[in-house]
Formats: C-alpha cells, sequence, structure tokens
C-alpha cells in the first residue's frame, strides 16, 4: 500500500513540475532557442541524426521535446549520463560513439561555454547560438 501511495505522489510531483516547467518556458523565463529547434526539426525531416546533449535534467529535456515536437536519435542528459558533464567532452564522445562516422560529419548547436568548450574537446565543430558563429575544431592532430 505504501508502495503505492510513494509511486502516486512522485507521479503527482512529477506533473507538477512539469506543469510549472512548461509554463516558466511558456513565459520565455528560460532562454529556448526556438531557431535551434526548428533547425533540429528540419534536420529530422530530412532524415539526419540528431542527438540532444546537456547538462540539464532528462525531465527538462523530455519536456522541451514534447513541446517543439521533436524526436532526437539519442537524449544524454547530465541528471542521468555516468560520466564526466561538460565541460569535459565524455557526452560528447558517447554521442560520436553511439553515431560513429567521421568528426566532421558532426555539428553541435551550443549555448554554453562549457559546452562549446567540451564539444571542441570532443573534436567537433559547433555553432555558438548566441551569435552563431561557426568555431571549427582543430581537427589536425
Amino acid at each position: 500500500e505504501s508502495g503505492k501511495k510513494d509511486k502516486d505522489y512522485q507521479k503527482k510531483l512529477y506533473n507538477l513540475k512539469k506543469k510549472i516547467y512548461l509554463n516558466y518556458i511558456s513565459n520565455e523565463n528560460i532562454p529556448t532557442n526556438k531557431e535551434v529547434f526548428k533547425i533540429y526539426k528540419k534536420l529530422l525531416e530530412d532524415k539526419k541524426k540528431v542527438g540532444i546533449v546537456s547538462n540539464t535534467l532528462k525531465e527538462n529535456i523530455d519536456i522541451l521535446i514534447e513541446k517543439f515536437l521533436i524526436q532526437p536519435d539519442i537524449v544524454m542528459a547530465g541528471s542521468n549520463f555516468p560520466g564526466r558533464i561538460k565541460p569535459m567532452p565524455d557526452m560528447y564522445q558517447s554521442a560520436y560513439n553511439f553515431f560513429g562516422g567521421s568528426l566532421s560529419n558532426y555539428l553541435v548547436f551550443e549555448d554554453s561555454e562549457i559546452g562549446i568548450q567540451a564539444a571542441l574537446s570532443a573534436g567537433m565543430d559547433v555553432i555558438d547560438i548566441k551569435n552563431w558563429k561557426i568555431i571549427k575544431a582543430d581537427n589536425e592532430s
């Protein structure tokens, strides 16, 4: 009986957190870059592989995925990632291990300095979505 009450409480708590978070992002309090989600949608329509790598909670990413109706191939969130999170390159290296291929085929959209540092350290080119500048990884070595 107490297990069912705990699960009911957890579900109510999650739904309340989700409602608050959705309200929060709906009021533009969290800087979600709608252009990035439009690009994600276009990439998915074109059958490109798309992943989301973020230090945020997986639950918050799930809410954004639901809100913007995107379906990435992989989600790596700091809250459930077993390795080191950004600014370390581990999350991007894990995404690379998941997708494979050549690093020259990767393009990372980042909104934070630690994320840019992580992606470049993993050998991936980056678009800084704060100013839309491309930062090339040094893959010469």
